[in-house]
């Protein structure tokens, strides 16, 4: 952790993020300076053509590139739930294709976090996270995991991201061996086997979003999900449905 005078708040760094706290940043009611971010320039403060210059850090060039908008495309490739390939390009190293997407989230200032939160003991803290490539990252595995898995996963997948979390950041490594995570283990397990396929992030200052995804294991099907009307989708199946899941409602709230 690092402070200064002329930066007064505390800095701490890891693989893929720096966390800053303390001092001035206690202030809620004061919008953090902007000489607080080390990773990135902000997206407020880049010039509209920053774009035009970017260091891709490795990797084949971009798949996409539109000076018209400022806007890139990169695409993630992930094998059983692990980052394998960045823009066709393969890596067996983890930590290499996290330090190219760190410079394509940077180059655009995406990943700066700045939240409220609550620490072991209860009280608040206020922090800024600058995580750029993981941010990506997590962003491209989403996409993947919403076509891949059931809504019965999905979810329980986002509930068991937090308790997970918490669970670890509270401390509780004794009982990082319970049944309980034993099971969540097992569950992160079993998922994560179905999270194989390609996903295409558009990026641009400040954001990104995924444009496009495929996968072998997905359970999207577009003549099911199709909302024209043809042979697979009767309108009037819906108002039945809607009509027999209003009277359930009522006869579950109505008092005897």
């Amino acid at each position: 952790m690092v402070a200064t005078e002329k930066k007064p708040f505390s800095t701490d760094s890891g693989i893929g993020y720096r966390t800053h706290e303390s001092g001035v940043l206690e202030n809620i009611a004061h919008a953090p300076p902007d000489d607080v971010f080390e990773l990135m320039t902000p997206p407020w403060r880049m010039a509209q053509s920053a774009q035009l210059t970017i260091t891709w850090g490795g990797g084949n060039p971009p798949s996409v590139f539109c000076p018209d908008t400022g806007t890139r495309e990169l695409v993630v490739y992930f094998d059983k739930g692990f980052p394998v390939a960045v823009d066709g390009c393969g890596h067996d190293s983890a930590f290499k294709i996290l330090t190219i997407m760190d410079a394509r989230a940077r180059s655009f200032g995406i990943g700066i976090t700045d939240m409220v939160e609550d620490r072991f003991l209860g009280m608040k803290s206020h922090g800024v996270y600058e995580i750029p490539g993981l941010t990506l990252l997590y962003g491209a595995y989403q996409a993947l995991q919403q076509i891949c898995l059931t809504k019965e996963e999905f979810y329980r997948s986002l509930n068991l991201s937090n308790d997970y979390g918490i669970h670890v950041y509270e401390g509780w490594w004794n009982n990082l061996r319970s049944k309980q995570t034993e099971r969540w283990d097992e569950f992160i397990k079993k998922t994560r086997e179905k999270i194989t396929g390609r996903v295409s992030l558009r990026l641009w200052r400040g954001g990104f979003l995924p444009v496009s995804r495929s996968s072998p294991n997905s359970l999207y099907d577009e003549q099911r999900a199709t909302m024209e009307k043809d042979d697979s989708y009767d309108p009037s199946n819906v108002e039945k449905f809607l009509r027999a899941a209003w009277e359930k409602r009522n006869k579950k709230i109505t008092p005897h």
